[in-house]
């Protein structure tokens, strides 16, 4: 994710953006302990297992970039 978050941030101050962008995340849900297709979490941070978690971690990730940047969750999760 640090490569994200780096490039998301050069981008933003790039002249032409005028510190606008987005970062579009597709949520697809926690699949149980151990399932190799669930969400990675950061070093040092659990892995998020609820969509309102993932958007904690990417709103604490980007905290440095733009206030015109918007960071962009689509719940495609299948609900039971």
């Amino acid at each position: 994710m640090d490569a994200a978050e780096k490039q998301l941030e050069a981008y933003t101050r790039e002249y032409h953006s005028k510190g606008r962008g987005f970062y579009l995340v597709l949520w697809f849900g926690y699949l149980g302990p151990n399932h190799p297709k669930n969400p990675r979490g950061w070093k040092g941070q659990k892995m998020p297992q609820h969509l309102d978690e993932m958007k904690g971690l990417l709103e604490k990730k980007f905290i440095n970039v733009s206030e015109k940047t918007k960071i962009i969750t689509f719940d495609l999760s299948i609900s039971t």
